[in-house]
């Protein structure tokens, strides 16, 4: 996260993708990238060291569910 509160360096850590065969490999990986979009519209309030916004590193979960 950047001091302003956006989010920076999004990447997938673990993804199902690399569970599945390969026929529903290539819907996951588009579920992969729609996460990375989805959280690159986040905001958060910045942390703060002594009243000064730094930036920190956060993991953040982002649970699919298909009926």
């Amino acid at each position: 996260m950047a001091t302003d509160g956006t989010t920076t360096d999004i990447h997938v850590a673990k993804s199902i993708a690399d569970t599945l065969p390969k026929k529903e490999k290539e819907a996951a990986l588009g579920l992969d990238q729609n996460a990375v979009k989805v959280v690159a519209q986040y905001r958060f309030t910045p942390a703060t060291y002594r009243g000064t916004p730094i930036p920190y590193r956060m993991t953040v979960e982002v649970n699919y569910q298909i009926f």
